[in-house]
């Protein structure tokens, strides 16, 4: 499955508090939407998968979502496939493995710079050197 293309269309981040003590961060990604484009690579298709990347601290100390988009091309039956069983809501799990480590590469990258900039704990947890 080629991926062609990745953008980001939202991008909303948000310090509320001073981080203090025990902080419990999670993070989600959520696929909005399904949609054949209308770009083709000769027998190939396309298709866009529209997601949602939010990190959630608790207490609330901050907010973090990041929405967008990843194009990939395959085969019209395989195309179809996806299409079809995405009414139901359900993606195969070779094309959800796929996706999400993509997203989650792309994402992870943007939310630590973002969590940089605004002085809010990061949401993965950073290599540390220890003294031999």
């Amino acid at each position: 499955m080629p991926i062609i293309g990745f953008s980001f269309d939202k991008i909303l981040v948000e310090k509320l508090n001073t981080a203090k003590g025990n902080i419990k961060i999670n993070v989600r990604i959520d696929i909005k939407e399904i949609t054949k484009e209308e770009l083709k690579f000769g027998e190939k298709e396309t298709i866009k998968i529209s997601f949602v990347f939010s990190v959630e601290y608790e207490p609330k100390i901050a907010s973090l979502s990041l929405e967008g988009n990843v194009f990939f091309t395959e085969e019209s039956k395989k195309i179809k496939k996806i299409l079809d069983g995405w009414k139901n809501k359900k993606l195969e799990e070779e094309i959800r493995a796929s996706i999400f480590n993509f997203i989650i590469t792309k994402c992870n990258v943007k939310a630590l710079q973002l969590e940089e900039e605004l002085g809010i704990p990061f949401h993965l947890p950073m290599p540390r050197v220890k003294e031999s």
